[in-house]
């Protein structure tokens, strides 16, 4: 769908265990001025699995979500969606912990 109102911000999903913050900035640099890139850790120092790539303008981050559509890094297709706004954030990080929580018990 569009981009919701004033956003720039990206969140990208299905992010291989190798990827790097480096490997988001070369890829979606391509297309716009980064204004953030972000990828959330573990306790463990690995990344969940996710991340989030601001753009100085919304039109950048349209294009950039647009052309990286069917991306595939590291065997992984990338899932790109437009970031929520900050008040969603605290839910996503609530349902991750509780995710990560019923995983320990092996």
């Amino acid at each position: 769908g569009d981009a919701p109102e004033d956003s720039s911000k990206l969140l990208v999903k299905n992010l291989a265990f190798e990827a790097t913050k480096r490997d988001l900035q070369e890829l979606f640099g391509a297309y716009g001025q980064l204004k953030s890139v972000r990828m959330p850790s573990k306790f463990d120092g690995g990344h969940r699995g996710f991340g989030f790539v601001e753009f100085v303008t919304q039109q950048e981050a349209v294009n950039a979500k647009a052309a990286l559509a069917s991306t595939h890094l590291y065997g992984r297709h990338l899932v790109i969606e437009w970031a929520a706004k900050d008040k969603d954030i605290d839910g996503l990080r609530a349902k991750a912990a509780k995710d990560v929580a019923g995983k320990h018990f092996v």
